[in-house]
């Protein structure tokens, strides 16, 4: 629309006319637009602008370009962050990666997953935080100290830089109170600097990035891996193991133990690499449907030594733990809250823990619903 002839004129102007080091562009999400000019200039490009899926291709293709002009105005000596962009449409526009990371509003386990995989992209990174105690535009909030200097520590053990975000009163200036705070915290990270410049954060484990995640973006149609990449990321953090989070394409050579979390099947390029990497004494943790190959049908890697039997249709079961792992569990039946795939252990495998039936599935027959599901029996497979 005009909208978008007025956002490049303003930007031209500012990189033109004022001292900038970069232009900084927020909200770049890909929510799908049905306004006319979007259901017109559809139309001229022969898309039905009533079909959801090329909306959503059309409107992703739109903000890209509209991106990739604003890069043509900022050119190459200056920086430039297409915020909301998932990282992956961010080729050839960003110059550095910013993770935005207000705790109140992202929370801090979202850095920790963010920070472990934007490391490897090959492009400075900065923990983007901000002074508020609630989130953008709090304009009578301080944050603690103490948080932001957890901020500044986060950033620094992970390789990275801080920002903090501020928002100047349109009459009266900046507050002095917010700059003697972000100054002290500031200063501490000024005297740590002979250790942390050029720091480079190393990992003994790398995480797979699942197809289908969105890590950088705001886009709910790409989140689908997005949530055990934050468990993992939890589960390591907590247990003080160092980790990356890669995606497969990337080198994964330097790991001692590669994680697949949950939903990641295994492509011919992953599979190479997964034969070398055990090749070499390195270990694998596969959960949930990980190991698969892409149809889903069996496990991709004969070293699994178990066979796939399909998915489980409950959607409530437990598991006992056997042998030295019992010494992890309480001496009882736990519960596994989400079906997953059933095992066969081959000759060989060893049964880390038993999987056990519930008497039925939690669900709803049209009188009554089944909510209460104690365990009934052994399921006569290995849960592990």
């Amino acid at each position: 629309s005009g909208y978008r002839d007025y956002m490049l004129a303003m930007i031209r102007e500012v990189v033109e006319n004022y001292p900038v080091d970069g232009v900084f562009l927020d909200c770049l999400v890909y929510n799908p637009c049905y306004g006319n000019e979007c259901a017109e200039r559809m139309a001229e490009r022969g898309l039905d602008p009533l079909d959801d899926e090329a909306v959503a291709r059309h409107t992703r293709e739109s903000v890209i370009d509209f991106c990739r002009e604003v890069k043509k105005i900022v050119g190459d000596d200056k920086l430039l962050l297409p915020n909301g962009l998932p990282h992956v449409d961010r080729e050839g526009i960003a110059t550095h990666v910013e993770i935005e990371c207000l705790p109140g509003a992202w929370g801090y386990d979202y850095f920790a997953a963010q920070a472990a995989y934007t490391r490897n992209l090959g492009k400075p990174v900065i923990y983007m935080s901000g002074r508020f105690h609630a989130s953008w535009g709090d304009f009578g909030g301080l944050k603690q100290k103490a948080s932001l200097e957890y901020d500044a520590w986060d950033a620094i053990s992970n390789g990275m830089s801080l920002s903090v975000g501020d928002h100047m009163h349109p009459r009266d200036g900046l507050e002095p109170a917010t700059y003697r705070m972000i100054g002290d915290v500031f200063k501490q990270l000024e005297r740590l600097e002979p250790w942390t410049d050029g720091a480079k954060a190393a990992a003994e484990i790398a995480v797979i990035y699942p197809e289908g995640s969105d890590f950088g973006g705001n886009n709910v149609r790409f989140r689908q891996g997005q949530t055990v990449l934050y468990a993992a990321a939890r589960m390591l953090g907590e247990l003080k193991y160092t980790f990356d989070i890669v995606e497969p394409k990337m080198d994964l050579s330097k790991y001692r133990v590669i994680l697949l979390p949950d939903v990641v099947t295994v492509t011919p390029e992953l599979k190479r690499k997964l034969q070398d990497h055990l090749a070499k004494g390195g270990g694998i943790v596969s959960t949930g449907y990980s190991g698969l190959n892409p149809e889903k049908t069996a496990f991709a890697l004969p070293e699994w030594n178990v066979r796939f039997d399909g998915f489980d249709s409950d959607n409530i079961s437990y598991f006992k733990a056997e042998g030295e792992a019992a010494k992890a569990f309480p001496d009882r039946l736990c519960a596994i809250y989400h079906p997953s795939v059933l095992l066969h252990a081959e000759a060989g495998a060893e049964t880390v823990a038993a999987a056990y039936k519930a008497y039925f599935s939690k669900h709803w027959d049209g009188f009554h619903g089944y909510f209460y599901t104690p365990p009934e029996k052994p399921a006569g497979r290995p849960a592990v």
